[in-house]
């Protein structure tokens, strides 16, 4: 058996964690006001900085590198997560 099918297969939710968590972390705000619509810049108040600071907590988090720029394409929760979700299937089939 190959380490990509012992690999255990992340959810949507648990990576929706990690980007949580992630966001806590670096913009120090109540995880309870978090949801997938929860916008970087409007919601938030995440200026580029924080938002590459986001991009390399992702990275460290996930075991990934994400192209820098991300912080700017990555506006909202939901799309971090996806984006991140995506990643992880063409790491997994590569």
């Amino acid at each position: 058996m190959t380490n990509q099918q012992n690999a255990k297969k992340i959810t949507k939710e648990e990576v929706f964690e990690i980007v949580r968590d992630s966001v806590v972390s670096v913009l120090e705000c109540d995880r309870n006001i978090l949801t997938l619509e929860s916008n970087f810049i409007n919601d938030l108040y995440a200026d580029s900085l924080d938002r590459v600071n986001l991009i390399v907590a992702y990275e460290d988090a996930m075991k990934m590198r994400i192209p820098a720029d991300m912080a700017r394409e990555l506006r909202t929760i939901e799309q971090a997560v996806d984006y991140l979700m995506k990643r992880l299937c063409e790491k997994q089939s590569a």
